[in-house]
């Protein structure tokens, strides 16, 4: 479920982005960029269009961002600081180990 939701998080991020540089400024007007002329070609039906189309990407980023960070809090039952203190003391048992066959040896 995990693979799924970022793919789909990937798909909307990269969605959201060419939405909002395809709509049309008041100021710079970076549609215009992309063949848009201004007011000349936007109807007042492509900008409600357009503007319902980002809020449900919007609301679709949310959702999976939640969705994500719920399932990796979920998933981690441990920190990794937790888990370097494994290593150690496994690391600092297997040294007495063998410190301690290498003495009884002598």
């Amino acid at each position: 479920m995990n693979s799924l939701l970022i793919v789909v998080h990937i798909i909307v991020c990269i969605s959201i982005i060419l939405i909002v540089l395809l709509q049309v400024g008041k100021g710079a007007e970076a549609g215009a960029v992309f063949g848009g002329t201004g007011q000349v070609q936007s109807s007042r039906g492509q900008a409600t269009f357009i503007g319902k189309l980002t809020a449900g990407l919007a609301v679709t980023f949310m959702l999976t961002s939640f969705l994500l960070t719920y399932d990796t809090a979920n998933n981690a039952k441990s920190s990794v600081i937790d888990k370097v203190k494994q290593e150690q003391v496994q690391q600092d048992k297997a040294q007495e180990g063998s410190a301690g066959t290498s003495q009884t040896a002598e």
